[in-house]
């Protein structure tokens, strides 16, 4: 009975014979690694429409508690006479909704760097990789999308954890709002 190696062999083992390299093998290679890429790009635009769309509600929301806390206040009322007791969860509310827009604007909209497929001729066209044969010159580009893999999915990390904690925090405003006007 013949072994089969497992996937974590596969993956940590490096090609270095280049006569294991053929065209079909690594034309699927390029094929998969192009693919994962395009994934992780389209998996970063999601993540950002979806925090526009966070941002956008949380500013919605903030302006509103702006709006509604401000029409609370009497002119003809002293600063002690006023009501305070549904003012106090409404600023509380307002201040807790526009630190978790600041939040999600500075930490999973602020600009960071993408990967994208393809390659500059600059990096191309150099005797090194001119020397090569077509299948092994693929295989080196194959090779080099996997730093650029990695580095989508750490950014997509760190945009989508922030995200999610910032539906996670609107979530809790209007329990917020609640038991600070129960307390008040």
């Amino acid at each position: 009975m013949i072994d089969e190696p497992s996937r974590e062999s596969i993956a940590t083992e490096p090609i270095t014979d280049s006569d294991l390299i053929t065209d079909e093998k690594v034309n699927f290679l390029l094929l998969e690694a192009k693919e994962q890429l395009a994934a992780t790009v389209a998996d970063a635009e999601a993540l950002n429409k979806t925090g526009v769309y966070l941002l956008g509600g949380l500013l919605t929301a903030t302006s509103a508690l702006v709006a509604f806390t401000s029409s609370q206040f009497t002119a003809m009322k002293s600063f002690a006479d006023q009501r305070w007791p549904v003012i106090i969860p409404l600023l509380v509310t307002t201040i807790y909704t526009a630190i978790d827009a600041v939040l999600v604007m500075w930490t999973a909209l602020s600009c960071k760097e993408l990967e994208h497929g393809g390659n500059t001729p600059k990096n191309l066209a150099n005797p090194t990789l001119f020397s090569l044969d077509l299948r092994l010159l693929k295989f080196s580009e194959a090779m080099s999308y996997q730093g650029r893999i990695e580095k989508n999915l750490e950014r997509n990390e760190q945009v989508g954890s922030p995200i999610n904690r910032g539906i996670k925090a609107a979530c809790l405003a209007p329990l917020i709002f609640i038991v600070f006007f129960v307390a008040a």
